[in-house]
């Protein structure tokens, strides 16, 4: 949550928050690397991929949402991610 609140919030109401964008990154990592299966920090770190000129990365992470297992009873909305990892692979170019 913070990564992408680091990354779209604009510059002056940034200084609002404790933070810098360059950290966005790393928090957006931290997020998937302590929960893998974690299907909308993906599709965060998927999308800022994207937004940052790295196709090849949007696509590991957009592909790792569709890979991911029938999600648990509180996993609700999972389809709602795949969908729209489905969407950004098709806006990568090479696909």
């Amino acid at each position: 949550m913070m990564g992408m609140l680091l990354y779209r919030t604009p510059g002056p109401l940034r200084l609002l928050l404790v933070g810098k964008r360059d950290q966005v990154e790393s928090y957006l990592l931290r997020s998937v690397e302590s929960d893998p299966n974690f299907a909308e920090a993906r599709l965060d770190l998927a999308q800022f991929y994207q937004e940052t000129g790295r196709p090849g990365q949007a696509r590991i992470q957009a592909q790792a949402i569709l890979a991911l297992p029938d999600p648990s009873p509180r996993r609700v909305g999972m389809q709602k991610y795949r969908s729209a990892a489905e969407a950004l692979l098709k806006t990568l170019p090479g696909q």
